[in-house]
């Protein structure tokens, strides 16, 4: 069978502006927001370890927030950027709930990767589904609808990691690969990561139903 390559995937002229669910909303990060995401990571530090290597030792102070927030935004606006992290906050109350973002973006195959973290103190709450449902929703979204028009969405996770685990089997990702001995997870040692993905037909039938 002969099929004819696609047009490479670009990057949006104008960034799509982010999502919105029912409890949660989901924007670029601002530098201002910084005292917000250091009370949202001193919450509940310990929540996030081990499977998140920066909370040991990253945004430690309200400066590094700063900084991190302030380079994130820089990245946004460079026309080369092919990593963009967001942050996620209450819709109601405006508390900075968490982060996520694409990463890895590939255009020749119209392929990424995302990644997301929730504060600990509101784990358990169903916000982390909640939260990627609507990011892999914005990313298969056609550009000329304010999506990103991604074909194929990919997301990696310890392992062991079982609520990471079971938010990507609850969004219907399927589970394509595994590193074997890939990260080190401090107490554990090496342990092996997997990788689950979809597809934007797959998503869109779902959609449908």
């Amino acid at each position: 069978m002969n099929a004819e390559k696609p047009v490479p995937w670009t990057r949006p002229d104008v960034l799509p502006s982010g999502w919105t669910s029912e409890r949660l909303v989901c924007r670029y990060c601002d530098p201002a927001l910084a005292p917000a995401m250091f009370e949202a990571v001193q919450a509940k530090r310990d929540a996030l370890l081990p499977w998140l290597e920066w909370a040991k030792s990253d945004n430690t102070t309200v400066q590094q927030c700063v900084y991190n927030l302030e380079r994130f935004r820089r990245n946004a606006v460079d026309p080369l950027c092919t990593e963009y992290f967001l942050v996620i906050s209450d819709r109601v109350s405006g508390e900075f709930v968490g982060g996520t973002g694409w990463h890895a973006i590939c255009g020749d195959s119209a392929q990424a990767e995302f990644g997301y973290w929730i504060r600990g103190d509101r784990h358990g709450q169903g916000l982390c589904t909640e939260a990627m449902r609507a990011h892999l929703t914005w990313g298969f979204l056609p550009q000329d609808k304010g999506g990103w028009g991604f074909r194929r969405i990919e997301a990696w996770c310890a392992a062991d990691n079982a609520a990471s685990v079971r938010v990507l089997t609850k969004l219907g990702m399927r589970l394509e690969s595994t590193k074997r001995a890939h990260r080190w997870i401090d107490g554990a040692g090496w342990r092996n990561s997997l990788g689950f993905a979809l597809l934007a037909d797959e998503w869109q039938t779902r959609s449908e139903k």
